[in-house]
């Protein structure tokens, strides 16, 4: 199989689920990259020298590229601010899906339905969506966590509506206030690094200006109301030394029933 940066895959996702703009957070030097990987064509006499495949990966790129708008942000100053300059320049007053781009997912759907697919399906045009999976409580200090009162299985095909929103709860905390009925005792709703949102989002991200992303979501939900949809897949945070190396062992690894099948070019 190819070997080939993260950003691929999800740019990929987001083409196939025919998501028609896809805006990039960059500061210089990742725009230059990001340019150079999807806006230029190699010379022939490179892709003469690789596989008929890889060669004709070079369009899928290209075609990725069309799609592309980079939206500058110098120095890390945070989601909040990188939302606030998506929302300034690009966004405006539509719902829109946000991926973290250094997340890789992947699906174990039995159609083959990708997350990103899974995801929009269930958006109804009628409040913000966010994707969801169980995590152990070993895992509560990594990732925003979710609960609901109507347990995630009661309508498989609707979304489910979501009771409270915290960041990274302590393991007591979670058993007290973080249940879900349906989900196994040991397990809590956490993020999937996916969402589609509504501009309100934006309303709440300029209240404060150390807001953190999962406080702006429970504002939102307070306000709007805000849906989960438990997504079959799995993700990994390759900014996390663990989660990059178990990534890339089930990238590469055997197949098995625990994880899922390497993907390939086109999936």
């Amino acid at each position: 199989d190819m070997v080939k940066p993260a950003i691929c895959w999800l740019c990929e996702e987001l083409v196939a689920a025919e998501v028609e703009t896809i805006v990039l957070v960059v500061n210089a030097a990742t725009q230059a990259q990001m340019e150079h990987l999807f806006k230029r064509r190699e010379d022939v006499s490179v892709l003469d020298g690789v596989a008929a495949e890889a060669a004709a990966y070079d369009q899928v790129l290209l075609d990725i590229g069309k799609r592309l708008v980079f939206v500058r942000q110098d120095h890390p100053s945070g989601i909040r601010d990188a939302l606030l300059l998506c929302g300034e320049r690009v966004i405006g007053n539509e719902p829109f899906l946000l991926a973290w781009g250094d997340h890789l997912c992947s699906s174990t759907d039995e159609d083959g339905t990708s997350c990103i697919a899974q995801l929009l399906g269930k958006f109804e045009n009628q409040g913000s969506v966010i994707a969801v999976h169980g995590i152990a409580k070993e895992w509560l200090h990594t990732a925003g966590i979710f609960s609901s009162k109507v347990s995630p299985s009661a309508n498989p095909s609707k979304p489910f509506p979501l009771s409270r929103c915290v960041e990274k709860p302590t393991v007591s905390y979670a058993q007290e206030h973080l249940r879900t009925p349906g989900v196994e005792d040991d397990k809590f709703l956490a993020s999937f690094g996916q969402y589609v949102l509504t501009p309100g989002i934006f309303k709440k991200l300029r209240s404060n200006p150390k807001i953190h992303f999962t406080a702006a979501l429970d504002a939102l939900r307070q306000e709007e109301g805000l849906n989960g949809v438990l997504i079959k897949g799995v993700r990994w945070d390759l900014g996390s030394t663990s989660t990059y190396i178990q990534a890339l062992q089930a990238q590469a690894g055997p197949d098995s029933t625990s994880t899922p099948k390497r993907r390939k070019i086109g999936q």
